[in-house]
């Protein structure tokens, strides 16, 4: 579980550089970033995932995409408010990655259907089982592109409100 929580650690760091690259979408609230660097706990707004893959063209790739969304229970977003969703996807060689970060207490629940239908995706952060093991199983070329337009999936799931932005 050790190694689990650094690599959890190590990739936070990535995803957070990959925020920061655009301050305009960034969700991660800067207090835990703060704590993230003093402390290195991976902040509770993030969530991820892993699989294994051989497309090509997600050796070296990263897709990120961030909104303002609220669950339908709550008060619809109000235009200038933060963004507060975001999905990341990264592939490093054979290794891709989704990150799922979203300050929404309500919406951080939410995990994909297609995450739990099938098997070729395993969640990384928060810890959910004592072992992984890799390489798990080969995730299909054509899931790579859906799993990064995952935000999609949450957009029009119909317990979600998205806000409209000013200038989006």
């Amino acid at each position: 579980m050790e190694y689990q929580k650094q690599l959890a650690t190590w990739l936070t760091l990535k995803m957070i550089i990959i925020e920061r690259a655009r301050p305009r979408d960034a969700v991660i609230p800067s207090d835990d970033l703060a704590t993230f660097m003093t402390t290195e706990i991976v902040p509770s707004s993030v969530k991820l995932w892993f699989a294994n893959h051989d497309a090509e063209d997600w050796y070296t790739r990263f897709y990120t995409e961030s909104n303002l969304m609220t669950a339908i229970t709550q008060p619809a977003p109000i235009a200038g408010d933060i963004k507060n969703v975001q999905v990341t996807a990264l592939g490093i060689g054979h290794l891709f990655v989704l990150a799922w970060i979203t300050t929404n207490p309500e919406i951080q629940e939410f995990e994909p259907e297609l995450f739990k239908k099938f098997g070729f995706i395993k969640r990384l952060w928060p810890i959910e089982q004592r072992n992984i093991t890799w390489p798990p199983p080969r995730i299909p070329p054509n899931a790579l592109p859906m799993l990064a337009l995952s935000l999609q999936m949450l957009t029009n799931a119909p317990f979600t409100t998205r806000g409209h932005l000013p200038g989006v």
